[in-house]
């Protein structure tokens, strides 16, 4: 078997290599990277440990396939009317280790959220505790799993006995300060339960400014009292247990060594002295003595073998930076460890951050991160020249994609995070990058793949430089570069960051957040300030002397309140828009001098009373359309205006991360907008009018794929969505799926299924295909497996009642092999379809007529052989199947008949009813080796007459025309040379014409090898003819051709201008052809071109004065393909 889809691989080179990649959805929020964050938390499902559960900056994320792909299962979480914007990030994580798929979760300033069916639903479970309050330690009972206990920031330790519905303070024997509402509690920082006693736990205590070391309950949290000597009050982090005694117990600290205690916490002495923070602590079950922890230092993973004594670092490709680590139960030489990107020194965090892998016990170790979306993103910047060009600043990371996410490369520097960027307007390989903390700015002029400082003259200091939150550059003489900084406010650049100076209005605690150069005058500059200093500015200022001076524009504002974010609409003198906090959107008509609110349907939340606008971080004018804005705003996502602020719009639909820090869209591509998140990645989304191709088959499997191919013909950028449905209807669940992509003009996409899910190749799948594209496509998918292939064109109507012409099964159903027919139809509507199938033809050597019905789920769809649907012992040697929908919306289909012996394939998409009169085959051959079989059925309820004519390659008629008359429902089957006589040793090479006296008459045609049917490919009877046409498919190597047939069905002759592309929208080849009235052109691309000798990947495009009727066929000597054409005209 394997033989087969190797085979049908290298048929398909020209599907594995993917044009220019976007990730963004369309009219879809979808996460485009970069892969990777804080994996604070990583646990393995105890009874399914394929499972794994990472609690991130972005909330928690779920692997089923042991951390090869992740998805996020939580979901955006509601404003706190205390507190405003709620954060994802995870502050503790806790497993039901008897019922799988329970999982608690706390956020922080969001409590306590719970799922009991692995997070495709969750409920808060808050009663009991006082408000405000955060969880961050919690443990599940192993012995009775209802038992929860949770320890929150300074409000002590609560307990639940009935799965978190309600909770109790238990904290009794705790050190605490007040009494009542007013009682404040050190931290627990964890909690821990004695493995053989789960009666007895330990309290690991600190923060507040106060440690306080280890407490212990021996009645399950009733009473606590301080666990011995020896601790010194230490804040303790973690704790973990010896396998072969709970009597010895391990503890991490915050920076004051490593201690164990060999009598159940009485005493307690330092085994290490570790001075950094010991996140977690792990023991090896197999190896008792063998210690496993996580440490803030920067260093990467320790391993002791003397149960802490002496610790090694362990290598084999770990970042330097791991924050948590776990182990599978069930399979203890699987390991996994995740990065901690906070950790300090910021130089030390090398590699990709993310979870890693490890199956063979730490020696080596392998990034498994695929839709892990968790990384921050401070700020975002598009490339200019690049449609889908983006850099984002991450925690002392600069990352750069050039295909709108889809590849990440990460520059890894000495700094905190990069909250600024900005690109150079007229030499786009130029970026500058402003950092939170130590590195100033850094520039760039390879496009962000190489970072220098550009520091000289930057206030601040060496690994103390100002931190910078703007930047902005002078669009007519981009060498003048603005930066606006925390305290030091705003410095200038004349020499594309050479050197720097401060600018007059700079004072002792200047803040300058929005920073904003006017295009249509660069000399206009505006600053939006504040200053906690005496005599400081507030509020935002103008220069309009490139900086010399500045004038304060207040008029209207809220004052004392941060301008957080500053826009100037290009086109629209003296148009500007603020983000103010508290306050919302303000625009000013008349270069700032006067400002009124614009903020009419912005969120806000109530404080005492209060209504606030929640914090406007990013404004963003469409560059192409100055009414358009959006809004991205920390904690509600993005918001957008169409009518130039005066009313907004949510904008955050399917968007999972709502703590917004940074907006950017290309002026090359403004369909599509970026988002960059505080803990969850760049999110990006596609708004545009789109048509639908339906794909009605995938299959998938370790002998079996689907590849396909579409090609953009027409002169603007096209976005592309594909969405693999099961058949249920629901998603397939994989890390790319949606898959959306862009496709500059004439560039052909093609790849296989799996490279477009992010799966393996051999993961199963059954399902369909949609796809969704703002521009028309030239489409084409391929069905493979076993010793064939065979493909068709993707549906763009569907119908109520399909015509499946061709089916064989049973023993010697075709030509003496053994045959299997299976059908694949796809519902693509939004309810429920009932189907019935009648079958007409001939079963078990009679002729009979079957009859069955299937209902097939909104957009899901049915992949059944014959006798999975008539029943069993349904052998057809041939016959047709009539699906009609009885109930519900129209349906698409194909059909995949598996030859036996040759293990040959032959796909064919489903008929509709048709009125169309006259049809024809480009292609009918029985000659040299090839035999082509004639299927015709009339569909309509009353005889009807067909008149075939065999026309030659030189217009003339082969043999005498044969007329047959089809009885009402008949179906007609022959070969060539059964159909027409012609002189012996003339060659039947030529087209069909097939002319019925009404409507209701459908066909299709197989060629085939006539020894053994070893190779087979069917194609549909063609109705249309085309002025224009497009075959999106070339694959021309040594053992594998493409070939074109053309005929012109008319009585005049026709100019036909053949062109073939690359993959990458280059014009291969192009050639004029005449084609006289009535005559066929048959030929091999290279005999057209031979520039398109050796060519893979691309499409041919067929242009005639006239119209015509065409195929393409491709294959080898062992498979076969009829490609048919997507009409353009």
């Amino acid at each position: 078997m394997q033989k087969g889809k190797h085979l049908l691989l290298a048929s398909l080179v020209a599907l594995v290599v993917l044009a220019t990649s976007l990730r963004a959805g369309i009219n879809r929020w979808t996460p485009i990277g970069p892969e990777g964050g804080d994996i604070r938390f990583l646990l393995v499902d105890p009874t399914h440990p394929e499972i794994i559960y990472a609690g991130t900056d972005a909330g928690v994320l779920k692997s089923t396939d042991a951390g090869a792909h992740w998805v996020l299962i939580t979901k955006p979480l509601p404003l706190s009317p205390s507190y405003g914007p709620a954060s994802p990030s995870v502050e503790a994580l806790a497993l039901d280790p008897v019922n799988s798929g329970t999982v608690y979760v706390s956020y922080y300033r969001a409590g306590l959220h719970k799922t009991t069916d692995g997070g495709s639903t969750w409920v808060t479970v808050n009663a009991g505790f006082p408000a405000p309050f955060y969880i961050v330690a919690l443990a599940v009972d192993p012995v009775d799993p209802s038992v929860v206990y949770a320890g929150t920031g300074q409000r002590g330790v609560f307990k639940s006995t009935d799965g978190g519905g309600k909770w109790a303070l238990a904290s009794s024997g705790l050190p605490v300060e007040g009494t009542g509402d007013s009682a404040r509690y050190p931290y627990p920082n964890v909690i821990a339960m004695d493995p053989t006693n789960s009666q007895t736990i330990y309290l690991g205590m600190g923060g507040g400014g106060v440690s306080q070391g280890i407490f212990r309950s021996s009645d399950g949290g009733t009473s606590w009292q301080r666990a011995g000597e020896g601790l010194n009050q230490a804040d303790v982090i973690s704790i973990a247990f010896h396998p072969d005694t709970s009597q010895t117990i391990f503890a991490g600290t915050w920076g004051s060594g490593f201690y164990a205690s060999t009598n159940g916490g009485n005493v307690w002495s330092v085994r290490s002295s570790v001075q950094a923070v010991c996140y977690q602590i792990v023991a090896d079950p197999e190896n008792p003595d063998t210690l496993y922890a996580t440490l803030s230092d920067g260093k990467g993973l320790r391993k002791s073998t003397d149960a802490g004594f002496t610790w090694e670092l362990v290598e084999g490709g770990l970042p330097s930076t791991i924050r948590s680590f776990s182990v599978n139960p069930k399979q203890r030489s699987t390991m996994y460890a995740g990065t901690d990107i906070w950790g300090f020194p910021f130089e030390t965090t090398e590699g990709e951050t993310g979870v890693y892998r490890s199956i063979d016990r730490g020696k080596t170790w392998t990034r498994a991160s695929a839709g892990l979306y968790a990384s921050p993103a401070s700020s975002l910047a598009c490339l200019p020249e690049e449609p889908a060009g983006l850099v984002v600043g991450g925690m002392s990371r600069l990352h750069r994609s050039n295909n709108g996410g889809a590849d990440w490369d990460s520059t890894l520097l000495e700094a905190s995070d990069f909250t600024a960027l900005a690109v150079d307007p007229k030499n786009p390989g130029t970026l500058y990058a402003g950092s939170r903390a130590l590195a100033g700015i850094v520039k760039s002029t390879d496009g962000g793949q190489v970072w220098a400082a550009a520091v000289t003259g930057f206030p601040g200091g060496e690994g103390n430089w100002a931190s910078v939150y703007s930047l902005a550059i002078d669009p007519k003489n981009p060498e003048i570069v603005y930066a606006g900084t925390y305290a030091y406010g705003i410095s200038k650049s004349t020499d594309a960051g050479g050197h720097w100076t401060s600018l007059s209005l700079s004072a002792p605690k200047t803040y300058v957040y929005g920073l904003a150069v006017d295009p249509g005058d660069s000399d206009t500059i505006y600053a939006g300030l504040y200053s906690t200093s005496s005599g400081g500015r507030n509020g935002i200022v103008r220069s309009t002397d490139g900086g010399q001076t500045w004038l304060a524009q207040n008029a209207g504002l809220p004052s004392l309140n941060p301008v957080w974010s500053l826009a100037v609409a290009p086109g629209i003198p003296g148009t500007v828009y603020a983000g103010i906090y508290a306050s919302g959107v303000f625009k000013s008509t008349d270069g700032g001098l006067s400002w009124k609110v614009a903020s009419s349907g912005l969120p806000s939340i109530l404080v005492a009373g209060q209504s606030f606008c929640l914090t406007i971080r990013s404004l963003l004018v469409h560059p192409s359309d100055p009414s358009v804005l959006y809004a991205g705003i920390l904690g509600a996502g993005v918001f957008r205006s169409t009518d130039a602020g005066n009313s907004w719009q949510d904008y955050s639909a399917d968007l999972e991360q709502l703590l917004v820090t940074g907006l950017a869209m290309s002026s090359s591509d403004p369909a599509t907008l970026y988002a960059a998140t505080e803990g969850g990645g760049v999110w990006a989304i596609t708004y545009t009018d789109y048509s639908t191709l339906l794909f009605p088959y995938y299959r998938n499997s370790w002998d079996s794929f689907t590849g396909f191919a579409v090609s953009n013909y027409g002169d603007k950028v096209a976005h592309l969505e594909f969405e693999f449905l099961r058949v249920s209807g629901l998603l397939m669940s994989c890390p790319w799926n949606p898959n959306a992509n862009t496709l500059a003009p004439h560039r052909q996409l093609a790849r296989l299924g799996p490279e477009l899910l992010g799966s393996a190749l051999d993961e199963t799948h059954t399902g369909w295909v949609r796809l969704a594209s703002d521009q028309p496509l030239g489409s084409f998918f391929q069905a493979g497996g076993g010793e064939g292939l065979d493909g068709a064109v993707a549906w763009t109507t569907p119908a109520r009642k399909l015509f499946f012409t061709r089916i064989f099964q049973g023993k010697g159903a075709f030509r003496g092999q053994d045959a299997t027919t299976w059908l694949s139809i796809a519902n693509p509507g939004p309810q429920e379809s009932t189907l019935t199938f009648r079958f007409r033809g001939r079963h078990n050597g009679q002729d009979v007529q079957l009859e069955a019905t299937r209902k097939v789920p909104a957009n899901g769809s049915l992949w059944e052989s014959i006798p999975e649907i008539f029943g069993s012992g349904s052998d057809t040697t041939n016959g047709g199947i009539t699906v009609e929908v009885t109930q519900g919306e129209g349906i698409v289909g194909f059909e995949l008949i598996e030859c036996g012996s040759s293990r040959a394939l032959i796909g064919l998409n489903a008929a509709v009813a048709s009125t169309d009169l006259r049809f024809h085959s480009a292609q009918f051959a029985h000659w040299g080796g090839l035999f082509t079989n004639l299927r015709l059925w009339n569909t309509a309820g009353q005889p009807r007459t067909a008149v075939l004519t065999l026309v030659g390659d030189n217009g003339g008629v082969l043999g005498s025309p044969v007329q047959l008359t089809l009885a009402a429902n008949e179906l007609y089957e022959k070969d060539a040379d059964q159909i027409f006589s012609v002189t012996e040793g003339q060659p039947l090479i030529g087209t069909l014409r097939v002319e019925a006296d009404g409507a209701g008459v459908t066909g299709d045609v197989i060629f085939a090898d006539s020894a053994s049917a070893a190779y087979a490919a069917a194609l549909p009877l063609q109705s249309r003819t085309f002025t224009r046409a497009v075959f999106s498919q070339v694959a021309n190597l040594t053992s594998f051709f493409t070939g074109i047939a053309l005929h012109n069905p008319g009585t005049e002759g026709a100019t036909a201008t053949v062109r073939v592309f690359s993959d990458a929208g280059a014009k291969t080849g192009e050639t004029e052809i005449q084609i006289g009235a009535g005559v066929r052109l048959a030929k091999l691309l290279p005999e057209l071109m031979p520039s398109t000798a050796g060519q893979v990947r691309g499409y041919v495009e067929v242009e005639s004065t006239g119209g015509l009727i065409g195929q393409q066929l491709f294959g080898s000597a062992t498979v076969l393909s009829a490609v048919p054409p997507t009409i353009v005209k």
